[in-house]
């Protein structure tokens, strides 16, 4: 089996920590936590805490400590990050916030943190030239735009330049990186658990590079042991409920495609083939019957009609159609 990993990333915005955590998920099978991804989620479905959150992105600011803290705990609270670890992506920022981790990892620990060094005046250009899906958060630039005229191609949402990519909240934004974030560096140092990669070049080799430093440090004896589901870090949130938006929920993926080397966002809730799939597919372990998946309102006329921006843009499907009946 793939040992997991209790990973942070860091570097300023527009690194490359959004396409290379998606990538070290896949690689490590570990969930991949966006805290950027759960603000916008946030922010989409009108929460008082995505209007406080929008309030602070579109000046450019961070995010106050105890708002980001309050939707980490709640993803934390899951067995997969547990017995599998995570990689933080957009989490910490502050020391602060390093701080209240260690809190809610205990008995845990961190494993490692890696730093994607990029000079300023790249970021300057990918944060210029950075264009996002509404819907999914995949990310695209205006030198790798999406097949078909601003949709995107995972989900056929529409592909708009953020309100806080502007110039002014770019710079705004890296000012505040340099305050805020730059000692959290020097913090991790100190803890001997950082490490500094280069994030210039393809997402390829910046992917090399990362593999072989996580792996370098796990074989010195860098990494703890997994954790049995049940034990080790519990952070028990305001009711307990599962955080929309952060990574593998009941273990399937988050994320997961590349488009054009920059970042994807794209949650996947739910819905492998786990014996329980979400939308009712195997209720009592006993296949759903043919009438109500491809009648006229089943799961399959609901899927071409809505998923994946409709039959225009078509869709990949898995585990359908399971027989001739269901083909026809």
């Amino acid at each position: 089996m793939i040992p997991g990993g209790r990973l942070v990333v860091l570097g300023k915005q527009g690194a490359g920590k959004g396409t290379q955590c998606v990538r070290l998920s896949h690689h490590y099978v570990i969930p991949h936590i966006s805290t950027g991804d759960m603000l916008r989620g946030e922010i989409k479905a009108g929460t008082s805490l995505g209007v406080e959150a929008r309030r602070h992105m579109d000046e450019g600011d961070l995010i106050p400590d105890d708002v980001v803290l309050s939707m980490v705990v709640k993803r934390l609270d899951q067995d997969d990050t547990r017995t599998r670890g995570f990689v933080l992506d957009g989490f910490p920022r502050t020391v602060a916030q390093a701080e209240g981790l260690d809190d809610l990892l205990r008995p845990a620990v961190l494993d490692l943190s890696i730093n994607i060094v990029v000079p300023t005046q790249l970021v300057l250009r990918r944060l210029a030239s950075r264009r996002i899906c509404e819907d999914c958060g995949t990310i695209y630039s205006t030198m790798a735009p999406p097949r078909v005229a601003w949709i995107c191609d995972v989900c056929g949402g529409e592909v708009v330049h953020r309100e806080d990519d502007t110039e002014a909240a770019i710079h705004r934004r890296l000012d505040l990186y340099e305050q805020e974030t730059a000692p959290l560096i020097s913090w991790y140092r100190r803890a001997g658990t950082l490490v500094s990669v280069s994030g210039v070049g393809s997402p390829d080799a910046v992917s090399d590079r990362l593999v072989a430093a996580i792996d370098d440090h796990r074989r010195a004896g860098g990494f703890g042991p997994p954790l049995p589901a049940g034990e080790g870090p519990r952070a028990s949130g305001p009711g307990g409920e599962d955080q929309a938006g952060g990574g593998y929920v009941g273990g399937d993926e988050t994320g997961g495609d590349e488009t054009g080397g920059d970042e994807t966002g794209g949650d996947e809730t739910g819905g492998d083939e786990t014996g329980d799939e979400t939308g009712g597919a195997y209720p009592g372990g006993v296949y759903t019957g043919d009438a109500d998946i491809v009648g006229g309102s089943g799961i399959a006329r609901g899927l071409v009609d809505g998923r994946a921006g409709g039959p225009a843009l078509g869709f990949p499907d898995d585990a359908f159609p399971r027989g001739q009946a269901v083909a026809e």
